[in-house]
This record gives structure tokens, sequence and C-alpha cells, in this order.
């Protein structure tokens, strides 16, 4: 059993192995290291069961799953998570060590490498578990830990971990908070900045504010139309959509919305509009009581959702990437870059922002028909 579905609450008791599964556990350890180490060939099989190991065999389960981390082959990805995903139903205090060396770093951590990332999710999973138990190594471990993450997956765990630890009163929370405070301005990605932004609305802090009295300059080119649109920061993001349809000259008739990140793919970064409302699409979180603990599983619904950020409060840097959805069934999709950031408005310009400046060359047609 997936710990995706663990964590749905299918599974909710652990119980051991009994002694047929246990044999059974031992011939798939015993079949996924001759495999990695070259010993036989075919396709790294799957284990479909769940149950808590003895020390014996929760010691020869890591042994197996580190010689995997440097092995290769067809359904390796699979294999290594059904396996971890039995380690991690283990309470053992002594696994902190274990999976800090699974956890991968942004050096070895791709966008695209969805074993990383479960890797990653599994390692804090387990020790958020074990920081609500009450472990003060397992906090501080995963401190390190999501300082050393890729951006998106450092930010989204640290709301996660906040979200969590608060929701069970741990005395761990305030140190996650501090961290999403340096995050949140300091961090050279926007990713990160942004879900640390997230996290402190969440709970209640300040949220930095870039230029607070000045104005954010957007690069829209297109193929053969180039302009800037000025928006000030204290306004929202439909401020820029306004921009885009004067620059454009379009009818602005149909739904939009912005990927924060450039991404069209990554619901955690989408600024949508529903009616006259808009902001950042909710991060739902469905956290890990199960099967780390015998509680039952807790959804939570983003308590921050009615969080609406300003411009000036996204974490925007000069240079950053946001991309335009304008038309769902055209299906316009219009890349558009933060270019300068100025820290006061010129006298006299308040009234006129949004507005369109520097236009060149032909404005695209709205529809192609």
């Amino acid at each position: 059993m997936r710990w995706s579905s663990l964590l749905r609450g299918e599974n909710p008791k652990c119980a051991p192995f009994s002694p047929d599964r246990r044999r059974a556990f031992h011939d798939w350890l015993d079949r996924l290291e001759a495999i990695a180490r070259g010993q036989t060939k075919g396709e790294y099989p799957m284990f479909h069961r769940a149950g808590r190991l003895d020390a014996g065999d929760l010691a020869r389960a890591i042994g197996v799953a580190e010689t995997l981390l440097g092995a290769g082959g067809h359904g390796l990805g699979m294999a290594l998570e059904a396996l971890l995903t039995v380690i991690a139903m283990s309470e053992d205090p002594a696994l902190v060590g274990f999976w800090e060396r699974i956890a991968p770093s942004r050096h070895r951590f791709g966008r695209k490498d969805t074993t990383a990332r479960t890797r990653a999710r599994l390692a804090c999973l387990w020790l958020r578990a074990a920081t609500r138990r009450g472990d003060p190594s397992a906090a501080s471990t995963l401190l390190r830990l999501l300082d050393t993450f890729e951006p998106a997956t450092c930010g989204d765990e640290l709301f996660t971990s906040v979200r969590v630890l608060s929701r069970h009163h741990s005395s761990e929370t305030s140190r996650f908070v501090e961290l999403a405070e340096r995050v949140a301005v300091h961090h050279v990605a926007f990713e990160a900045r942004y879900l640390a932004r997230r996290t402190l609305a969440f709970a209640g802090r300040p949220v930095p504010f870039e230029a607070p009295r000045g104005l954010f300059r957007f690069a829209l080119a297109l193929e053969r139309f180039k302009c800037a649109i000025e928006v000030p920061s204290d306004g929202l993001l439909s401020a820029l959509h306004v921009g885009i349809q004067r620059a454009l000259r379009w009818d602005d008739d149909h739904l939009w919305c912005f990927y924060l990140n450039g991404n069209s793919s990554d619901g955690r970064f989408e600024w949508m509009v529903d009616g006259a409302h808009e902001g950042p699409r909710p991060l739902d979180v469905e956290e890990d009581v199960m099967p780390l603990t015998d509680e039952w599983r807790h959804a939570f619904d983003d308590l921050g959702q009615d969080y609406v950020p300003r411009i000036g409060e996204l974490g925007l840097r000069p240079s950053d990437k946001l991309l335009y959805h304008f038309d769902f069934g055209a299906n316009h999709q219009i890349p558009v870059r933060l270019s300068a950031i100025e820290e006061s408005l010129p006298k006299g310009t308040r009234a006129t922002l949004p507005r369109v400046v520097e236009a060149k060359g032909a404005r695209p047609k709205q529809y192609r028909f």
C-alpha cells in the first residue's frame, strides 16, 4: 500500500507483520537487493502490504533502502517508495539520521524528479510526526532539511510544518515560523519566498512588503509587440490584468488567472478569479497522522485563504517571470517579466495606474478568425 493511500486514512492502524507476511517481506527485500547489486535482472517488484517492523527487520530494510539509492533500473522509484513507506511506520527515534540521509538536497533534486520529491515528502512527514511526539532532534533535523530542498519543496513543506505543528500545539512551531520569516525575505528563489509568506499569513505574522509606496514595472514581450506596464505595489494582480488588457486593446470579457512562477501545471502558484473575488489558490494539506500515529487523519482547509496579498507582498524580484492566462477557450498564455521596482510613485501618477509605457510593434489579435 502506497504512502499516499495511507495518508488518506485507508489503513488507520498498522499492526506487526504476520509470519506469512514477514516471509513475503523478506523475499521482497532479497529480490530488491539482488537486482540493485546486479546479481539478477528484471524489474523491481512491488510490495503492497503495510505493517510495523521489528528491530531486526527494520535494520535490514534500512540497509536495502540505502542500497537502492545508488542503484538504477526499471521500477526503482516505485519500489523505493514502497520500502520507505514501510520504514516510515516505525516510531524508533534512531530513524532521525536515516531520514536525514534519505532526503535529497537541492543539488540532487530536479523539478521533474518525482522520486526525490517523494523522498522529501516522506522524510518531512516522519520528522513532523516525531516532532509532535516531542523529539527535539527531529525538529532540528527537519529545519536543516528545509534549507536544503529545492525552492518549491522548501516553501511547501515549511507551510505544511507550521500548519500541522500549530494544529497539534507543538512547542516547536515558533522555530518554523522564524525560518519562514527568514526565507520570505532572503531566499534567492521566488517559489520559496512566496510560500514562506503564505506561511507567515497563516501564522498571523507580518508579511514583508516591498516598496509599499512604489510601483512595479512589468515587461511584456510577444513575437511582434513589446511594452512595459506599471502597477502600484499596493494593488492586486487584477491591476496587472487591466494593464495587459489596455496594452493589447482586447475585450476584457473572459476569465483569466496568473501563474506566479510561470508554470501553468503548478496550482500552488495560481492566482485565481471567482466573480468579483481574486486571490491565491488555497493550499490544501492532508497531513501525516496516518500511519505514523494511532490518531485518525486530519484534513486541513487553508485557514489562510482569506489572505489576499498585494503585489508588493508576493515576494517578486526583478527578472521573476509570471504567466498570464486569458480566455481559457482561446488559451492565450502570455509570459510577463518583472523588470523593475520603484520605491516611490512619481508625483501625479497614482491616478493613471495601471498604465502602459514604451509600447512598440503590432498588437496581436484577440481572436484568430
